[in-house]
């Protein structure tokens, strides 16, 4: 666990360090612009770890998904597979005020992720509840995942 906790202060370190190339984008790559990678990735990892947070882990259920496992597993996500729930796809103006106060959040939650109960837990849409080691898993491999478009973004832009 303290792994994934280290993995995704590395990732938070790197979304920020994209803030600069906030507004490049890049169609053939994604067609979405860094700021939109940087917004979603940091509004689900607070979702997912908030949700630990607030987790009765009496209540967690476990659920077989193959998709979950592969991904888990492999530690990357395919891309162009899942399309982001509602609550996490801004399909209006990016705000990039907000962002360093996310970044803060962020890291204050992860500084008590590893205190949660074993079988606290993310409910996630399709894979249903992950526990807390497999909720972090997921958090570090999700936002590597958009990590590797922003540097395809940015690479698109070099040429």
């Amino acid at each position: 666990m303290e792994k994934q906790i280290q993995l995704i202060k590395s990732a938070v370190d790197q979304l920020e360090a994209s803030l600069p190339h906030a507004s490049i984008g890049a169609p053939k790559v994604s067609a979405r612009a860094i700021d939109w990678h940087i917004e979603h990735s940091l509004k689900a990892a607070i979702l997912i770890i908030d949700a630990l947070e607030e987790s009765d882990p009496a209540q967690f259920k476990p659920k077989f998904s193959p998709t979950k496992t592969l991904i888990l597993r492999m530690g990357r996500i395919p891309r162009g597979r899942a399309v982001s729930p509602d609550i996490l796809n801004n399909k209006g103006e990016i705000s990039l005020g907000k962002v360093p106060e996310m970044i803060e959040k962020l890291r204050n939650l992860l500084l008590g992720a590893q205190n949660k109960a074993e079988k606290s837990y993310f409910d996630h849409p399709i894979f249903g509840h992950m526990k807390r080691n497999e909720a972090l898993r997921f958090v570090a491999i999700h936002t590597n995942h958009h990590l590797k478009i922003i540097q395809d973004i940015l690479a698109a832009q070099a040429n």
